[in-house]
């Protein structure tokens, strides 16, 4: 036997969508829940459906709507649209032209950006029930919720708990991106630029729920609850939808709250962009432009819950009403406890249903604006932060142009390096209170300088992915006018004599870092320094040095404890055996170094005795 329960649900859609016009619509379910999502109807003439669930749209004009039932459900539906990208793209052009056979032009490009984004949007449509009258009767519970319910006549609704609410469409998005690019021309470098940008949206808008009729006639039960919703009773053929006062509403308890609308957005953005003329004999870039960017907006307005003009009764308020004009305030307060009602938020006017709460623009930059963030530490730091980074380019412009192991291809492995070597001095100083203390303090001795300059110098290794370890020793030599050495041994040699205070130490430990680098490289047809001259090795390891220094200073001052050392007090301890020990740590290390210095002087004669005696033969 068919079920009569499925052939109500194929008789409605079945009609739904055949029907040009639809007179009477009469859902009756009595014992049983009808739920309406997303439904577009007017009706016109006599027509009679009985089901349990509706969705489906017609056009028609105007007629009855009558639904019966133990529970109605009147909502919207909701689209859920979530997205997620990413893009990369590097370029490389070059291009040579020759002038006769005098003269020639050389000029190129090359950049790399990437980007990614995601959002996250819900979106509600809006149920619309359109008719001459409108006739909601229900047992139980009637929930109207991201609907709009329009009579030209008559609303009339019977319900033992009523709930009226708006729905909020939903949306948030992340977008990420950053770029470098750098152009060349006949005499070198002519521009570089680098720029990085964010930006954050979050926003949430109310869709109003409304019902509205000539004459708004309600009568529930037990509790009505509005929530940023509107009901009102207004004239159709009014275009200005002004409040005619036909509203009767007669409710045990009546509750009252707001939705809030909402847009939170961020931005912020910085752009380097320098350009002139760099070459072998002049690094100076002598146009540079510096554009930061920090844009937020935040704005709030309540949808407030809207009851329009007319014949309100709520019982429980008008029941505590009438009981503190019969008892003092102490049995007045006792009866207001007792009410299930809350009208505090309550708007009675129809024509302004919303309120601003705040509207907040913020654009703040380094282009003729001052930057608020300069007022506050955590605000100096990342602006000094997004400047360091940007200036990672320009040291890895100066290797390309100054010296000849480094060539343009290497640009971004160059940009990555001063990156992982700034990312791992910061974390070891932030992370190592010992370690932040011990580099602005003038006193340390030598077996703790070692320790210092040790671990500095193995958590930038390790970052790096040398594994080999490097041992640090210092020594104090008079006699030798150098800072620093790197030894055939894999050791680092620090000359405390000569280390006027902390910049200096890590200058140099940066300076004899990059040779261990070098050595480390297993593939001799990787290795620059197997190409380059020893000259050329010294520019590079200076430089790296001086950014390394760099980091570390920037890293104490903002991380740690402070600024650097400015000293060097030489201290060899604060008891006798301890200065004793140190003492004799540091002339080992004397006659280690002096001894690798011989060994080299020997190889370096026998080498030359190789070389003549084959011209003696001849």
């Amino acid at each position: 036997m068919p079920n009569p329960f499925l052939i109500s649900i194929l008789t409605l859609i079945t009609t739904l969508a055949t029907a040009p016009t639809i007179a009477n619509t009469n859902l009756n379910t009595p014992n049983k829940t009808t739920t309406i999502v997303d439904l577009n109807l007017q009706a016109n003439a006599n027509n009679a459906v009985n089901s349990d669930n509706a969705n489906n749209a017609v056009n028609t004009n105007n007629g009855q709507i009558n639904i019966n039932s133990q529970n109605l459900n009147i909502l919207s539906s909701q689209d859920t649209n979530n997205t997620k990208s990413n893009t990369q793209h590097k370029n490389l052009n070059v291009s040579y032209t020759l002038y006769g056979t005098n003269s020639s032009n050389l000029s190129g490009s090359i950049s790399r950006d990437s980007s990614t984004s995601t959002s996250q949007q819900t979106t509600h449509n809006n149920t619309n029930l359109t008719a001459a009258n409108i006739n909601l009767n229900t047992t139980q519970d009637t929930k109207i919720k991201g609907a709009n319910l329009q009579a030209t006549n008559q609303l009339n609704i019977d319900t033992k708990n009523l709930e009226v609410s708006s729905v909020q469409n939903k949306h948030k998005a992340k977008t990420r991106s950053q770029g470098a690019s750098l152009g060349i021309g006949s005499s070198g470098v002519n521009s570089v630029g680098f720029n990085q940008s964010k930006a954050d949206e979050n926003s949430k808008t109310v869709l109003l729920t409304s019902m509205t009729a000539k004459q708004v006639n309600i009568n529930t039960q037990a509790h009505t609850q509005l929530t940023g919703s509107l009901i009102a009773a207004t004239d159709t053929g009014d275009k200005d939808g002004n409040d005619n006062g036909q509203l009767n509403l007669t409710t045990n308890s009546l509750s009252a709250s707001s939705l809030n609308t909402t847009s939170n957005s961020k931005s912020n953005s910085i752009g380097l962009n320098a350009g002139g003329n760099a070459n072998t004999n002049s690094a100076k870039l002598n146009r540079v432009s510096l554009d930061y960017t920090n844009n937020k907006h935040n704005s709030k307005t309540k949808v407030l819950a809207t009851l329009g003009s007319g014949n309100i009764q709520i019982a429980d308020i008008d029941q505590n009403n009438s009981n503190s004009n019969q008892s003092n305030s102490k049995s007045k307060s006792k009866s207001n406890s007792k009410s299930k009602s809350s009208t505090k938020l309550l708007n009675r006017d129809i024509k302004d249903t919303e309120v601003n709460i705040y509207n907040i623009a913020s654009h703040k930059g380094l282009k003729g604006e001052i930057d608020t963030r300069l007022l506050t530490k955590n605000g100096r730091i990342q602006i000094a932060k997004d400047i360091k980074k940007s200036g990672m380019i320009t040291s890895a412009i100066q290797q390309i142009v100054n010296t000849d192991r480094t060539e343009l291809k290497d640009f971004f492995s160059e940009v990555d390096k001063l990156h992982k070597t700034d990312e791992a001095v910061t974390a070891k100083i932030a992370n190592n209170p010992k370690l932040a203390k011990a580099l602005t303090d003038p006193n340390l001795t030598p077996t703790q300088k070692q320790q210092l300059a040790t671990e500095l110098v193995s958590s930038v290794m390790v970052e790096l992915g040398y594994t080999q370890a490097v041992d640090i020793k210092l020594v104090a030599d008079s006699q030798d006018n150098r800072k620093g050495h790197y030894g055939e041994d894999n050791n680092i040699y620090l000359n405390d004599t000569n280390l006027n205070n902390t910049k200096d130490l890590a200058t140099t430990l940066g300076h004899e870092t990059s040779h261990a680098i070098d050595n480390q490289d297993p593939s001799i047809n990787t290795n620059p320094q197997n190409n380059a001259s020893k000259a050329d090795n010294e520019i590079y390891a200076q430089n790296y040095g001086d950014d390394f220094s760099d980091y570390v200073e920037f890293a104490s001052e903002n991380y740690g404890d402070g600024n650097l050392a400015d000293t060097n007090n030489n201290n060899l301890g604060n008891t006798p055996a301890e200065r004793q020990r140190n003492q004799n740590l540091l002339t080992t290390t004397i006659r280690i170094m002096q001894g690798l210095i011989r060994a080299r002087g020997k190889i370096f004669v026998l080498a030359l005795i190789a070389m003549v005696k084959p011209l003696r033969k001849d």
